[in-house]
């Protein structure tokens, strides 16, 4: 009696859920609180609404290392950006998250405790992170194993392994690290091998029919660095070889 008093004065005396939410795929066959289950012991209640956490959750922690550095190993930002998963074969999300695009590690966070966890790389298919879709990619013919960011996968395939380096340098006798982007962008056409794209170049020896678009697109934008901007240079290049009568 006394237990079930106990119970029933912890769960009145919780704050309101924060305003993170947690929604797995409707399919998940996963438990979850409804009208019902207000009707259960206190003990009961609290096992079955915390069922998904403790699934999606119970990995190991993930701690935030070098958070002096003036770079950060993280896809986009420091912060912590919303996404979905679909992770061993079940639909999560929204979720707030983390792609350390260094360790190649995928990590959200836990929704009620705020604490990091680190995901089984092996379980995951895809995940979006910010609005853009990365897909999980093993024995392939040109691919290394490992989560590719899918730009385009029309006609043109256009895919992008996100990476950062972590090197140290030393300044007045003290090491910090800074994390380098070394993205690898690869491109497909048609029934053809994927191939890396590093250098104009490279578009030109492996687009041979397309010579005259590449050519007018890049004397209209000569002022724009290759190198530097690859990645809006390889996007534009995509619509053109795909669209080439929207570009005349």
């Amino acid at each position: 009696m006394l237990v079930t008093l106990f119970y029933h004065l912890l769960l009145n005396c919780l704050p309101a859920p924060p305003p993170f939410s947690f929604l797995p795929a409707p399919d998940s066959g996963f438990a979850h609180l409804n009208r019902t289950d207000t009707l259960l012991p206190p003990a009961e209640r609290f096992k079955k609404a915390t069922a998904l956490s403790q699934y999606l959750f119970n990995g190991p922690r993930y701690h935030v290392y070098d958070r002096t550095a003036k770079t950060h190993q993280f896809y986009k930002s420091r912060n912590l950006l919303t996404g979905t998963l679909h992770y061993d074969g079940r639909d999560y999300g929204p979720l707030n998250m983390h792609f350390d695009t260094s360790l190649k590690q995928l990590v959200v966070e836990q929704p009620f405790n705020g604490y990091l966890v680190r995901l089984d790389t092996a379980k995951i298919a895809h995940f979006t992170i910010d609005g853009d879709y990365f897909r999980s990619i093993a024995d392939h013919p040109q691919l290394k194993k490992g989560f590719y960011q899918i730009i385009s996968d029309e006609k043109t395939k256009l895919y992008c392994r996100r990476s950062k380096q972590r090197i140290e340098k030393a300044e007045d006798q003290t090491l910090y690290a800074i994390f380098l982007t070394v993205d690898a962008f690869y491109m497909s056409a048609p029934g053809r091998d994927f191939v890396r794209i590093q250098k104009k170049k490279d578009l030109f020896r492996y687009f041979p029919q397309h010579k005259a678009l590449l050519r007018s697109y890049f004397r209209t934008n000569r002022s724009s660095s290759f190198k530097e901007d690859i990645e809006q240079h390889l996007r534009e290049i995509v619509k053109i070889i795909d669209h080439p009568s929207h570009h005349l």
